[in-house]
């Protein structure tokens, strides 16, 4: 199974920033991107925001929190993701752009890289169908707000593989969320 250093963020919206934040304050590096590049550099200044209020409550040390900050970073072109290990899809719940983003990251990403939905309305069997290997394709539907709910929900579409669950189910807990298969 392969180790996660760095995770990549589609959609830099609630969820997405949300999912990044997550990530970043677990220690993972962070690749974000939105198509529209100004909802990325919205999203770091809104986790930065978040950060400040979580060092304030003490839930965050100040040098936690700044080094989470800094494993943040955001790209202009899905292009950045050849170097990710884990992808997490959030844009919204649209079917076409969906299958739009996972047709390209599965020409981008290897193929030892999972590439997961937060998708809570589409079906992850169609989603998957874009991609040429739709076995590395699962949910993982965070729920809002994600650094205050503890479950992450894992959903098989028809043709995912088990490692691709397994590997989806290990990184809830990674990034400090209980896994709860569907």
């Amino acid at each position: 199974m392969r180790e996660i250093h760095r995770i990549g963020i589609i959609g830099a919206g609630v969820m997405g920033r949300g999912i990044a934040y997550q990530a970043a304050i677990s220690r993972f590096s962070v690749v974000l991107y939105d198509i529209k590049p100004e909802l990325s550099k919205n999203a770091v200044k809104q986790t930065a925001s978040l950060i400040k209020r979580q060092v304030e409550k003490g839930a965050l040390s100040p040098e936690w929190g700044e080094e989470a900050l800094n494993r943040i970073e955001t790209v202009d072109s899905l292009e950045a993701f050849r170097e990710c290990d884990f992808v997490i899809e959030a844009v919204v719940e649209d079917l076409e752009i969906k299958q739009n983003v996972f047709r390209q990251l599965d020409a981008i990403c290897d193929g030892e890289v999972v590439l997961a939905t937060n998708t809570s309305a589409k079906s992850v069997t169609e989603i998957a169908a874009a991609a040429s290997d739709p076995s590395r394709v699962c949910g993982m539907h965070f729920f809002n707000p994600v650094h205050r709910m503890k479950l992450v929900e894992v959903v098989r579409g028809l043709q995912s593989a088990d490692w691709a669950v397994e590997q989806t189910e290990k990184s809830g807990p990674a990034i400090r969320k209980r896994s709860c298969p569907h």
